[in-house]
């Protein structure tokens, strides 16, 4: 019998699985823009942003359609047959994939960005076998096992990339992204080939599951690709329009908003299996509950941090990435905004998915991608990468405000009406006082950042207080899960 995780424990492991990651992301960016030049970083900015899409036309949605349907199977056979059944389409998906990064690559690039290109195609059907494997553990609701995946590929690619980033370049550090995923594929099956029921692998057996994993998967695809594209459109028109060296500058204003969602990203990835088992039990309520409280604590983090992040740009943006960098402290406050309503919904739109609601949300992202091109098309040349980081953000608000549309829809619902306004009023309080007060403040930026947080987070709990957003009940359930894991020790 499959021991299933809760949708907390399930949240916790994923949580704490993300802080690794965030910790190998916060000390690789200012030590990889320190071993490339800023116009070898705009250029691998740019590469990075193509592999990325191309990674999810790769995987064609498999991820999230193999803990769909994992989650909606207890059999341990059964089980085993969807992840034989996902490597075999992720092979096929990984070979073609392959083939077309060539053809962009050859037909549409030149010279070194043509080359890195090439050399992230090799990755395509180690990605697909790492990326199956973390959602087969996923769909059982393991997350201890798919998140070590994911902190494996990123320590190997820590080590492995800045290394030979040190001796190759741009080129080592490509080539070190690439050794992390084949590293983490292997690692992968091996843990599945361990922990899934022994089946031998029968073709005739298996080959019913390839049509309902690939249909949900194209269909997930099709808006996976649009957000990654939503993600990724700014900095390949910034390439395009203003070239290498501005393109550096908005990366390093994309990668500390995109950070903040850390706690998000890791409760969405609870998400869409836990309310997939639910829904399938006919027990909406508990999915109410759940949603209540992911919400809840994901929007007052975002708040946190993003309104603390806001205040510090300055000084963050000095000592993380150097003065050369300093252009991209107004676009990382203007991105910070869209930043806090996208990471909101991305909470509950993986509930929409596992609820019959995919083609409604997969519709809002295209629609979102269409207007966001349109916005980076128009802002970029006039206002260069401000513009795009106001396109962009304007852009990230709408997934959430057209999200909330289709919910409303929905059989599910909200336990808590007057939260959002108490929200609202929490991060009005807090903007009110700590902005002014970090302004105020005059040190260093090593000293304004130690000294300044504390009080950032003593400002919020207050505000928080007062407006009614966090309650006694709520510190008393943060205490007792406090207390609980230390008595456990």
């Amino acid at each position: 019998m499959v021991q299933k995780n809760s949708f907390l424990k399930s949240s916790v492991v994923m949580v704490v699985g993300r802080v690794a990651i965030l910790a190998f992301g916060l000390l690789f960016s200012p030590l990889l823009v320190r071993v490339l030049s800023k116009e070898e970083y705009g250029i691998f900015a740019a590469v990075i942003a193509i592999f990325s899409i191309m990674e999810l036309v790769s995987n064609a949605g498999l991820f999230d359609s193999v803990r769909k349907h994992m989650a909606s199977s207890s059999d341990g056979r059964d089980q085993t047959d969807i992840v034989y059944a996902s490597y075999l389409l992720g092979l096929v998906y990984g070979v073609l994939s392959l083939v077309l990064i060539v053809a962009v690559a050859v037909s549409f690039l030149s010279g070194q960005r043509s080359e890195l290109l090439i050399i992230l195609g090799v990755a395509m059907i180690g990605n697909n076998i790492y990326r199956i494997s973390r959602s087969a553990f996923h769909g059982r609701q393991q997350e201890q096992y798919a998140i070590f995946f994911n902190v494996l590929q990123n320590a190997v690619y820590f080590v492995a990339g800045l290394g030979l980033g040190l001796f190759f370049g741009v080129f080592g550090v490509i080539v070190g992204n690439v050794l992390s995923f084949y590293a983490a594929a292997i690692v992968g099956t091996v843990y599945v080939n361990r922990h899934f029921e022994k089946v031998s692998l029968q073709f005739d057996r298996v080959k019913h599951r390839f049509r309902p994993l690939a249909t949900y998967g194209a269909t997930q695809m099709v808006g996976g690709v649009a957000v990654v594209i939503l993600y990724k459109v700014d900095i390949l028109l910034i390439n395009y329009f203003l070239g290498a060296t501005e393109t550096a500058s908005y990366q390093a204003a994309i990668i500390p908003a995109e950070f903040v969602w850390f706690i998000p990203s890791a409760v969405q990835t609870v998400v869409l299996q836990n309310v997939a088992t639910h829904w399938s039990n006919d027990d909406v309520k508990q999915i109410d509950r759940n949603l209540t409280a992911a919400v809840k604590w994901s929007a007052l983090f975002l708040i946190l941090v993003c309104v603390g992040l806001f205040g510090l740009a300055e000084p963050f943006i000095t000592l993380y990435y150097g003065e050369n960098y300093l252009d991209s402290v107004a676009p990382l406050q203007i991105l910070l905004l869209g930043t806090f309503f996208f990471g909101v919904a991305r909470i509950f739109i993986p509930a929409l998915q596992a609820t019959g609601w995919i083609r409604y949300t997969e519709s809002l992202h295209v629609i979102v991608l269409v207007l966001n091109v349109a916005l980076n098309v128009v802002m970029i040349p006039m206002y260069g990468i401000t513009g795009a980081a106001v396109a962009t953000s304007a852009s990230y608000s709408l997934v959430l405000f057209g999200g909330l549309v289709i919910w409303h829809r929905s059989a599910m619902s909200f336990r808590s009406r007057s939260f959002p306004l108490r929200a609202g009023a929490t991060a009005a309080l807090f903007v009110a006082g700590y902005v002014p007060l970090v302004s105020w403040i005059q040190l260093p930026p090593l000293p304004k950042l130690l000294v300044c947080p504390p009080l950032g987070l003593v400002l919020f709990l207050l505000a928080a207080t007062i407006t009614g957003a966090l309650t006694r009940e709520d510190y008393r359930l943060v205490w007792s899960k406090v207390r609980g894991a230390i008595d456990s020790r």
